[in-house]
């Protein structure tokens, strides 16, 4: 499985401006930061992001090397941004992109929305089922509320779940499993915009969010 989250780029620098400053800043032996470019072109960008943290470990330093993959497009006249498997390090990543703007930059979450992962299904025309929902702010009575997960080997569908009719809950996370060849696989979406999806898929959804999701924001 592997993770991804886009954002846009907001800042008056162009990407051509962007590539360039971030050449300046290679990873190297003698770095604990930088930037190593795997491709580019006037629209794109990519490449991975190294961070090394310095540790003590019983009386000794120990390097611990963090990466980010990342890719930086232009789509029309805006920048985005998409991290694969965004974690800690992404912090370090994105300070130092603010300093390579010259402190002229934004990042503005992309909201990947449950109705567009349903849209991607269907552009694709795949086999697909709703195998988990989570709710949160479900109102247990008064005074209480609670997050709830809903697991299914079936379809689910909250409309037959008699515990949560006529309540109110907001929808955090949603999971579908994709049926192809005899295998299936998993592609999850958090309300946040975080997707999180089997390897098999990840091309067709980047696709999907970069040219009809990113061309139409």
């Amino acid at each position: 499985m592997v993770r991804y989250r886009w954002y846009k780029l907001l800042t008056k620098k162009d990407i051509n401006f962007i590539y360039k400053k971030i050449q300046s800043i290679p990873f190297d032996d003698g770095n604990k930061k930088g930037f190593i470019i795997e491709s580019a072109s006037e629209k794109n960008v990519n490449g991975v992001f190294y961070y090394i943290v310095s540790i003590m470990q019983e009386n000794a330093n120990v390097d611990i090397i963090n990466a980010v993959n990342f890719s930086i497009s232009k789509v029309r006249k805006e920048m985005y941004l998409r991290i694969h498997n965004p974690s800690h390090s992404i912090k370090a990543f994105s300070d130092l992109l603010f300093e390579v703007c010259d402190f002229d930059l934004a990042f503005d979450p992309i909201p990947i929305s449950f109705e567009n992962i349903k849209d991607w299904i269907k552009h694709y025309n795949l086999d697909a089922q709703i195998n988990l929902i989570k709710i949160s702010d479900f109102k247990i009575n008064e005074d209480i509320t609670t997050e709830i997960t809903f697991k299914s080997r079936k379809e689910l569908n909250l409309l037959d779940i008699d515990l949560i009719k006529g309540r109110k809950y907001n929808i955090t996370s949603m999971s579908w499993l994709i049926f192809d060849s005899g295998k299936s696989y998993k592609i999850l979406v958090s309300k946040t915009g975080l997707i999180t999806i089997s390897e098999y898929l990840a091309l067709d959804i980047i696709r999907y969010v970069e040219n009809q999701i990113l061309d139409n924001q």
